[in-house]
């Protein structure tokens, strides 16, 4: 591999000071990606568990029903919300284009994917104990503590997170020089200019679309679950809010690890067989997927069999994660010069599934919030797993698309990285 650089880039390599001998630049912004995921959806999680406290005070007893199976007093159903998380990730995936080596492009993206679930690891008990024994009457100040939790984050994020490794004052030479000889179709030269986006070559790309669908797909089950299980388990199970907060917290936990385990082993595979990156992301896909819509279906089936309930969505939650190695790094595959423009077109389809999920959810249940309506919204999400998974089998891909190289990477010094030839490579 060609390892000169050109002039304007070892000007750059002599104004670099190492951030720390151990904790290389990336990993930094790793973190910081993370704690910022962590943050947003820490703010979204905490309403799940509020607004179960917010209806129990409010409406309780004037939304007295005795439910035959699991027979107990429960709330009024809160069928539709949804915070937009709008830009963050498409800037997200636009950074970590240009910081994020092949070789690690699953671990990395797994990690920082991992903050959702961990924000709601730690956001849902700790949001149920704020609402009987926080300040300002309970509820209203699990908004006051993450909020400024957002607000110190913020200010660590704008001290130490750069847009490109080449403006970076503390990272480390060794460390520039693997990050641009081992991203993929990215310019390094300073001088380069920023081109227009190919919106038209994005929009017509079949496998953009099928990594769209597919995420949204699998995002209808992790919704619906995100959105609606507390008050799946107060209303049905009767599960008491703060045992609520601690159930739902097992499952996101369990995925949480689990993220960060199916990342390491997708960039395993890679760089230690001779199968190729679409093979990888499709055989993560669609084992990930399928298992997660049978969880789903088995549901309804176990009843109120409230153990049983539980491990079963824990499981769901393992499975689910194995897409780490599947669609989550995708949009860096297909076009890492313009991941951020594809991250944007699927995470709009994909949060389409954020919007109608607890509005159909919510529809379902709306007259009697019984196993067997409930039922139907776990066989409805779990079908749609399984179609996710038939989608991205047949339609998906992550080989580097043709439109998403730039003009003047060909005159760039940087080598474009091969599928054959991304293995043994220097690592720092």
């Amino acid at each position: 591999m060609d390892n000169e650089l050109s002039n304007d880039m070892r000007v750059v390599l002599k104004q670099k000071k190492p951030l720390c001998n151990w904790i290389p630049a990336r990993y930094a912004l790793t973190f910081l990606s993370f704690s910022g995921i962590f943050i947003v959806y820490a703010l979204r999680a905490n309403l799940s568990v509020t607004l179960v406290a917010m209806l129990n005070n409010t409406a309780l007893e004037t939304n007295e029903t005795i439910l035959e199976e699991c027979p107990v007093i429960h709330p009024l159903n809160d069928s539709s919300y949804q915070y937009e998380k709008g830009v963050t990730f498409p800037s997200l995936f636009s950074l970590l284009s240009h910081w994020t080596p092949i070789q690690e492009r699953s671990t990395l993206t797994g990690i920082t994917g991992s903050g959702a679930n961990l924000g709601m690891v730690i956001t849902l008990p700790v949001s149920a104990l704020l609402c009987e024994y926080g300040f300002d009457g309970g509820w209203p100040s699990v908004f006051y503590v993450f909020g400024f939790c957002g607000v110190i984050w913020f200010l660590f994020w704008s001290l130490l997170v750069t847009n490109t490794p080449e403006s970076h004052p503390r990272i480390s030479e060794e460390e520039l020089i693997y990050i641009q000889q081992n991203r993929h179709a990215i310019s390094s030269s300073s001088s380069h200019q920023k081109q227009a986006i190919p919106w038209r070559a994005i929009l017509t790309s079949r496998p953009v679309w099928a990594v769209a669908l597919t995420k949204c797909c699998a995002s209808w089950g992790f919704y619906t679950l995100f959105t609606e299980l507390p008050n799946y388990f107060n209303s049905v199970l009767h599960s008491p809010i703060k045992r609520n907060g601690f159930e739902n917290s097992a499952m996101y936990l369990a995925q949480t690890i689990s993220v960060v385990i199916f990342g390491v082993a997708a960039d395993c595979i890679r760089a230690r067989s001779q199968l190729k990156i679409t093979h990888i992301r499709k055989l993560f896909e669609t084992t990930g997927l399928l298992l997660t819509g049978l969880c789903l279906i088995a549901v309804p089936l176990l009843r109120c069999n409230h153990v049983g309930i539980l491990s079963v969505l824990i499981l769901s939650m393992v499975f689910l994660a194995i897409t780490t190695g599947g669609d989550t790094p995708v949009p860096l595959d297909l076009a890492p010069a313009y991941a951020g423009a594809v991250m944007g077109i699927v995470n709009t389809v994909t949060n389409c599934s954020g919007i109608f999920a607890p509005m159909v959810a919510g529809a379902l249940t709306e007259h009697a919030e019984t196993v067997e309506h409930w039922g139907t919204v776990f066989y409805l999400s779990g079908g749609i797993c399984v179609v996710g998974a038939f989608i991205f089998l047949l339609f998906g891909s992550s080989d580097l698309q043709p439109w998403a190289v730039p003009l003047d990477i060909a005159d760039d010094t940087q080598p474009i990285v091969s599928e054959e030839n991304n293995e043994n490579l220097p690592k720092v």
